[in-house]
């Protein structure tokens, strides 16, 4: 046994490799703790184990002064937790007797942060919905208006807006006390201000800006109370009447109505009276400068200090108008300035009226009322770029013009009901008739005037045939009913030379292409009936109609031959032969001879021509059944001439 542990040994020792780490670290320690002598390995097991005892009671030892440390922290513990169970108990004890004062404190401080929302609140409200005193006294004091009262006015009606939350709101009685306290102040404070702007308007100088300043500011704030703004403009526009009104006697007469000589120096209208149109259009001209003085002046009151730029309309500058969000809601400042001036100028429109009737009424001739008629309407079409539509002064415009084109339409009636009556005869010459001459001469001038006119351009051909139905049509009627009472051709002659003449003065102007058109027209079915009479003139004369007749009467596929036919005999052919050679050369010259009173001698050739081409066509068809016609063994015999000789001898190849 003993050698089987020591052959373990030797093989433990033989097996462990000198490389090991561990091993190597152990003979390290070994050799540094013990010297390699033979004694010390001898009793390396020895001293091995004394090493392990001491260390071991070292550090029993060291233990010990560990437990008696633990001792002492063990007794520390033991105090703490005496010292905190006394504590404890004394906490509980502070906690019973101070528990009351706690919640006491919370309620407090809960109360205090109520109390400081609650002032904030108020505060808020009193800033949001209350009008100091000092503003509704501002509003409400008979001292003038000015700045202050404005603002205070705002501040009132931005209470006044804002109530209408509380009223929704769960706040309906503080909100009705609220709104009803402003109404009052608001209607004290409208009331304030219409009497001051009255007072204002006695006083007031339109071409003063600075003095219109607050009056126009006070304007603005008051259109939002539509009746009492109207009733301002109402008053002012009374007060301007009497100024106006007087002002047109001033420029009629030349002297004011306290008999003074007139500041403008300028000649009395009166003056011109002998003159209807200078005298007319002088009073319109005044009427029209007037209402452009007015407009300049009342735009002050209706436009703002700097926000406001000019609109342009159609062209041409229009008024500088108020910023509308400056006036009340739907607030038209372009309106009520047109509506104002109308009013300013109401009195001057009885005056004005009467005495353009009286002119219009005073005068007999056609072309002196139609161009008063046309002056009337050129500044009915200037001044409606100023006024509304439906305002006094247009609608009077408006009235004037219709007298003035009814006394016109009167004065051609009854001028057209003469010559109807007068039997008027037509010349020898077949030349137009003479009322038509100076009907066309007064309708040139109603033309040329009427040229002047402001109407569109796309409505003057419809307005102008209006004129043209009173002023042409009916002569034209007469012209027509006294041709019937001619022969052919001289009816049809006498008729286009007087639509001639008339297709002449109305082609000069670009508004009556309509009405040109509708006399080419008649121009047209006249010259159609002078082409079949020429045309028939032919064929009698150069002996052709009857043998057209027979030609119309006989039937190519019958058996009777064309020769058998009484004028296709050869002698009757060779006579008319004869008869047609003896035409044709002065066929032209003699129809031109019986259109010599057609008074267009382009017509005249081309109603010729047109007749001479009708007339060769009957020529080649004869010919053509002559040369055709079996039963003619010699058919050039007995019609030597051809179509072509027949063309040349008319002249229709030049």
């Amino acid at each position: 046994m003993a050698s089987d542990a020591l052959q373990r040994k030797v093989s433990t020792l033989l097996s462990t490799s000198y490389t090991d780490a561990s091993l190597a670290q152990a003979i390290t320690i070994l050799d540094t703790r013990f010297s390699n002598s033979e004694e010390a390995r001898k009793r390396l097991q020895q001293d091995v184990q004394k090493d392990l005892i001491e260390s071991d009671g070292q550090i029993i030892l060291e233990f010990s002064k560990i437990a008696d440390q633990l001792a002492q922290i063990g007794e520390s513990i033991s105090a703490m937790n005496s010292a905190c169970t006394a504590m404890r108990t004394s906490v509980n004890a502070a906690n019973k007797d101070i528990g009351p004062v706690i919640s006491e404190a919370e309620t407090l401080i809960k109360q205090k942060s109520d109390v400081e929302k609650k002032s904030a609140v108020l505060e808020a409200f009193k800033k949001q919905f209350v009008v100091p005193e000092e503003d509704l006294a501002t509003l409400t004091s008979p001292a003038d208006v000015d700045d202050r009262f404005f603002e205070a006015l705002a501040k009132v009606k931005a209470v006044h807006a804002d109530a209408k939350v509380l009223i929704v709101g769960d706040n309906h009685r503080a909100g009705m006390e609220v709104m009803d306290q402003c109404t009052k102040a608001l209607n004290t404070a409208f009331q304030k201000l219409y009497k001051w702007i009255q007072k204002e308007f006695k006083s007031i100088a339109l071409d003063d800006p600075r003095v219109a300043y607050g009056i126009r500011r006070a304007l603005r704030v008051l259109s939002e109370r539509p009746n009492l703004f109207q009733s301002c403009l109402d008053f002012f526009a009374e007060s301007r009447q009497k100024v106006v009104v007087a002002s047109f006697y001033d420029a009629l007469t030349g002297s004011t109505t306290g008999g003074k000589t007139s500041a403008t120096g300028s000649k009395p209208i009166e003056l011109y009276a002998h003159d209807p149109l200078r005298y007319v259009g002088d009073m319109f001209a005044w009427l029209h400068s007037t209402i452009l003085s007015e407009r300049e002046a009342l735009e002050i009151l209706f436009i703002s200090d700097e926000d406001d730029e000019f609109i342009m309309e159609n062209g041409n500058p229009a008024s500088k108008l108020a910023n509308i969000q400056l006036w009340g809601k739907g607030f038209d400042a372009n309106k009520a300035l047109m509506t104002l001036v109308d009013k300013d100028l109401v009195s001057v429109c009885k005056p004005l009226k009467l005495r353009i009737e009286q002119v219009i009424a005073s005068h007999d001739e056609n072309t002196l009322a139609y161009k008063l008629h046309n002056l009337i309407n050129f500044y009915r079409l200037t001044l409606a770029k100023f006024l509304a539509t439906d305002s006094t002064v247009i609608a009077t415009v408006q009235n004037l013009e219709k007298s003035a084109l009814t006394r016109f339409e009167d004065v051609l009636r009854t001028h057209i009901k003469f010559i109807s009556n007068s039997g008027q005869a037509v010349p020898e010459d077949l030349s137009p008739p003479e009322f038509l001459t100076t009907a066309l001469g007064e309708l040139k001038v109603l033309m040329t005037s009427y040229d002047t006119s402001l109407v569109p351009t796309g409505e003057r051909e419809e307005d102008f045939g209006k004129i043209l139905n009173v002023a042409l049509d009916p002569y034209l009627e007469i012209v027509d009913k006294m041709g019937a009472e001619v022969k052919v051709p001289g009816r049809h002659i006498f008729s286009l030379n007087s639509f001639i003449a008339a297709k002449t003065v109305l082609e000069e102007f670009n508004f009556t292409e309509q009405r040109v058109g509708r006399i080419v027209e008649y121009i047209r079915n006249h010259g159609g009936y002078l082409i079949t009479y020429i045309h028939t003139f032919f064929l009698l004369n150069s002996g052709l109609k009857p043998l057209l007749a027979a030609l119309d009467s006989w039937d190519k596929e019958s058996d009777t031959p064309l020769s058998s036919l009484p004028p296709f005999t050869p002698s009757t052919l060779s006579s008319t032969a004869t008869k047609l050679d003896s035409f044709l050369p002065s066929a032209i010259m003699d129809a031109q001879s019986l259109l010599r009173q057609l008074q267009s001698p382009q017509l005249a050739s081309a109603v010729v021509r047109e007749a001479a081409e009708a007339f060769v066509e009957d020529f080649e068809r004869v010919e053509e059944a002559i040369m055709v016609d079996k039963s003619f063994e010699l058919g050039r015999e007995v019609w030597p001439r051809t179509g072509e000789e027949a063309r040349l001898l008319l002249a229709l190849d030049s």
